[in-house]
């Protein structure tokens, strides 16, 4: 009796390829096994146990064709005589099955692509080796209990470009025929399926084939999609982290730069106190008068800012133990990045500054806010205000400029216009 077998004709293997590739074989040197006397109560597990052993033998012949490289036809014919005895090889596709022929058929393209690829060789000879051996002899526990075990008595194994359409995800374009020794079914007795949807996709060839390709694409465009998010969520958190690292080295940087300005006129002050004092001792004067002889404004302005400070360290400068009070002013015009200029502190030295070069001193602190200011708003991190507020700083600095004189200042105002940069 001849059937259209499922076991044979490409249909019950149509997704071979995606359980291939996952399918384990231990070592590529031993050539597979298969025990047809084992008997399978289901369809599915005869198929699952047929794939397993394709997925063997594709393993095997990657082995054993590893080191041909590219062939010729006429070698690849010799090999397939060598390897595949079973098989006769044909120059036209049978119409029919033959009892007692297994009958191959490649056309000139397919011939072409596996003597130049010797993993297209490797995955044609596995399919081969398996619709082959897997038909010779397997055993299904039919509906009635009994087991039956069926050989194939005749097949074909057709691989040409025009069965494109059968082609699983493998890229293999084969489809198989054979006969049996054994009815498929019977009123009394049939194979049995955990599920009907089994044999419904296994009807038709080409949609079976179609599936299979379909499942593969969409995995996929699955993983591509995965790993294109990952990517884009990586390249988003390494530009975040750049971005803080930016910001955190420029807010380092400006600290840095305002410690500095502090330092220095923290040294400035206690260099004219100094100065001072060794003048008056030079002149004689008693100790109480050198702060004494500070206007009273000055001293007021001293006195609150000095305010209730511990004598930690007698020797310690008056300017140093400003440094506190100074921070906290400048923390509430610069507050975690934010560029802002010091209107009240600069207005204060203006306001301070008796001669031409303590207004020079001014413009030169200003100059370097405006740069602040004008970096502060390219990076987003003021606004136009504050660069404004530095231009009419300025402005006041020019003005002051004409107001005073060009003349020496003296210790008093030289005290007067340090502690102005102090509060």
């Amino acid at each position: 009796m001849e059937i259209l077998s499922a076991a044979t004709n490409g249909t019950m293997y149509a997704n071979r390829t995606n359980r291939e590739k996952t399918a384990a074989f231990s070592n590529k040197g031993e050539k597979p096994v298969w025990n047809g006397k084992q008997a399978y109560k289901y369809l599915e597990d005869m198929n699952q146990a047929g794939l397993d052993y394709g997925a063997r033998a594709v393993n095997y012949y990657a082995g054993k064709t590893a080191e041909d490289g590219e062939l010729s036809v006429d070698e690849l014919k010799k090999q397939i005589g060598e390897w595949f005895p079973d098989y006769t090889l044909t120059d036209r596709e049978p119409g029919n099955v033959v009892q007692g022929k297994h009958y191959l058929y490649i056309d000139n393209s397919q011939l072409q692509k596996m003597a130049k690829d010797a993993s297209y060789r490797a995955k044609v000879y596995g399919l081969m080796d398996r619709e082959l051996t897997v038909g010779k002899e397997y055993t299904l526990t039919y509906s009635d209990g009994s087991n039956q075990t069926m050989h194939i008595t005749g097949s074909v194994f057709s691989l040409c470009e025009a069965n494109r359409k059968y082609a699983g995800a493998d890229g293999v374009p084969y489809r198989g025929s054979c006969t049996s020794d054994h009815p498929w079914s019977s009123s009394n007795s049939h194979p049995q399926v955990r599920s009907m949807s089994f044999l419904s996709d296994h009807l038709d060839p080409a949609k079976s084939a179609g599936k299979s390709r379909i499942s593969v694409v969409k995995r996929q465009a699955e993983r591509l999609a995965g790993k294109r998010a990952e990517k884009k969520q990586a390249e988003k958190l390494a530009k975040k982290r750049t971005e803080q690292k930016q910001a955190e080295k420029l807010a380092k940087k400006r600290t840095e730069q305002k410690q500095m300005e502090k330092k220095v006129q923290v040294q400035n002050a206690n260099e004219k106190m100094r100065s001072t004092w060794k003048e008056r001792k030079a002149t004689g004067a008693e100790k109480e008068n050198v702060t004494l002889e500070i206007s009273t404004e000055g001293m007021e302005q001293l006195e609150r800012m000095v305010g209730s400070r511990e004598e930690e360290n007698p020797n310690q400068d008056v300017g140093v133990e400003r440094q506190e009070q100074q921070d906290k002013t400048e923390q509430s015009e610069e507050q975690k990045g934010k560029v802002a200029v010091n209107e009240g502190k600069r207005l204060r030295q203006i306001a301070a500054a008796k001669t031409q070069a303590q207004i020079r001193a001014v413009m030169a602190l200003l100059q370097g806010d405006l740069k602040d200011c004008e970096d502060g708003l390219e990076n987003g991190e003021c606004d136009q205000s504050e660069v404004d507020k530095v231009h009419a700083l300025i402005a006041a600095a020019q003005k002051r400029m004409v107001e005073v004189s060009n003349k020496e200042a003296t210790p008093e105002e030289e005290m007067a216009f340090s502690m102005a940069g102090l509060l």
